[in-house]
């Protein structure tokens, strides 16, 4: 009998789960949310210690679809809902109780709390990270914990507002007059949001009171022109958290998830220079807040923050340096460790700037597939690399998750 292998756990709709713990009914994905996040999942591959290991997804995903890339495993694929026995357990967020649910998630990474793995590849040191209980994750994971702490720290955005009612959520886009979006208290991936007016439409007001009566509470928040999105990724542990990564985040118009740019060797927020100076003393500052107000509530392990460059309504510039906590693994911690895998294989070099992408349709020419579509499911998703000959440029796909 073959010995169980480890398993990577791609619950990309750990917020439907949050939800559920914080006592709303739990919030289900449509069939074809489903499959884009299925799809989606299959970057964790990079997590892989070979092709024995096993990636469970939200749905099946034909394993064709994987592209073969050198140094990057192909993992057997299987669904959440007949996950195997596993030697050791890796999930993209942390919902499954840390005792007794599988071999590997009990814990011995417990001891890891304390100290970054410093010199192991990030594809090899994720496995060795602490693991943080479901209501710990949950915590960290609730707008309301992040616009607390946004406005503790003044690093929020100017008029955001908690609403419980459709008559308080009236109050507060009177006070905002102007664009706004309403987000559920779980959400990611641009799921369970409305956006409006001043003047809300009757299909906005409708949004807003199904998500009400679905989810309990939102948050409100005024909606600005972005000049800029931007990521960073660290370990909450004892004492400060440790920064892994940096970037920049591609959105579409809506704030939909485009993919993740960044270089090739990642020098610290200090040293990343598409940040104005002050900005990036900024983000230092909410890093460091994050990570210690993550431990405090009981949160140990990896964690991304969400920023963005605005332009206020007289045409100058304002920076929003904590937009979303995401207390779990991100895009942004996926790309870096699938660049650090795949630096030698590619010949990646320390200021080359790389992109992953997350598309639909064909995968451009020049670009390193990762996923290829399906008739089913066009999700793809591919690396590109600048180099001295020639780039992919962004200008030229239009395709957003």
């Amino acid at each position: 009998m073959a010995r169980p292998a480890r398993l990577i756990i791609a619950n990309l709709d750990a917020e439907a789960d949050f939800a559920a713990f914080a006592g709303t009914p739990r919030p289900g994905l449509s069939a074809a949310a489903r499959r884009v996040a299925a799809a989606s999942g299959t970057l964790l591959r990079v997590f892989a210690s070979g092709d024995d290991d096993r990636l469970a997804l939200l749905a099946p995903i034909d394993p064709r679809r994987m592209v073969a890339v050198a140094g990057l495993p192909r993992p057997r694929l299987v669904v959440t809902r007949a996950m195997p026995p596993a030697t050791a357990v890796l999930a993209w967020a942390q919902t499954l109780p840390v005792s007794g649910h599988r071999p590997g998630v009990a814990g011995q990474r417990r001891e890891a709390a304390g100290r970054a793995t410093r010199g192991v590849p990030l594809c090899q040191a994720a496995w060795q990270w602490p693991v943080a209980e479901p209501a710990a994750a949950m915590r960290g994971n609730d707008r309301f914990f992040c616009l607390a702490l946004a406005q503790t720290l003044d690093a929020g955005a100017p008029g955001a507002y908690r609403v419980h009612s459709l008559a308080a959520w009236r109050r507060a886009v009177a006070a905002i007059g102007g664009p706004w979006v309403a987000k559920a208290r779980f959400a990611a991936a641009g799921r369970w949001r409305a956006r409006g007016e001043a003047h809300p439409s009757a299909l906005a007001i409708r949004q807003v009171a199904r998500l009400l009566a679905r989810h309990g509470a939102l948050v409100l928040e005024p909606w600005f022109t972005r000049a800029g999105d931007f990521g960073v990724v660290a370990l909450a542990r004892a004492g400060d958290p440790a920064v892994l990564a940096a970037h920049r985040l591609l959105v579409d118009a809506a704030g939909g998830f485009c993919g993740i740019q960044t270089v090739a060797r990642f020098a610290g927020i200090e040293a990343w220079d598409t940040l104005a100076v002050c900005e990036r003393r900024r983000l230092v500052t909410v890093v460091g807040a994050v990570g210690r107000a993550l431990a405090a509530c009981g949160y140990l392990g990896p964690f991304g923050i969400d920023a963005w460059r605005f332009r206020h309504p007289d045409g100058s510039l304002g920076f929003h340096a904590l937009g979303e906590i995401n207390a779990r693994m991100t895009f942004g911690l996926v790309a870096r460790a699938m660049i650090d895998r795949l630096r030698e294989p590619l010949g990646l070099g320390g200021d080359q700037r790389v992109t992953l992408r997350l598309g639909r349709g064909a995968i451009p020419a020049q670009a390193v597939a990762l996923l290829a579509p399906a008739p089913e499911d066009a999700t793809c998703a591919w690396l590109e690399i600048e180099r001295d000959d020639a780039i992919t440029r962004p200008e030229r796909l239009g395709a957003a998750r």
